[in-house]
């Protein structure tokens, strides 16, 4: 599974490589597994499809996995930590000022439930 984000709605976290960097890991992984696995299954989100909502029901898909399955996943993109989980979806905005007078914590809730 890879996630690469180039665009931002915050024009100024737009980045050259996130998403073609995604991209080609995605590839790079399809390739040099192919003859060694039985299956291969590549997931990718990039920009306006690597929101949130969509990364979490990629999540969930994933869960549908085997204990004998083996997962990667890869992040091409800006991040920040919100309890102890690196993320930014290409529809967040970074906004210290509110995170820090406490008025952001709808936004630093998980997006998945943990199972």
């Amino acid at each position: 599974m890879t996630i690469g984000i180039t665009s931002y709605r915050d024009k100024n976290l737009t980045l050259d490589y996130g998403t073609p960097d995604a991209l080609a890991i995605l590839q790079q992984l399809s390739q040099a597994s192919a003859g060694v696995f039985e299956q291969i299954s590549g997931y990718k989100l990039t920009d306006e499809a690597a929101t949130a909502p969509g990364s979490c029901s990629l999540l969930d898909t994933l869960r549908q996995t085997r204990p004998e399955d083996i997962v990667a996943i890869y992040l091409a993109g800006h991040g920040e930590i919100i309890d102890k989980r690196v993320v930014l979806p290409a529809g967040r905005r970074l906004d210290r000022q509110r995170r820090s007078a406490g008025q952001d914590q709808a936004s630093r809730r998980p997006c998945c439930a943990t199972r």
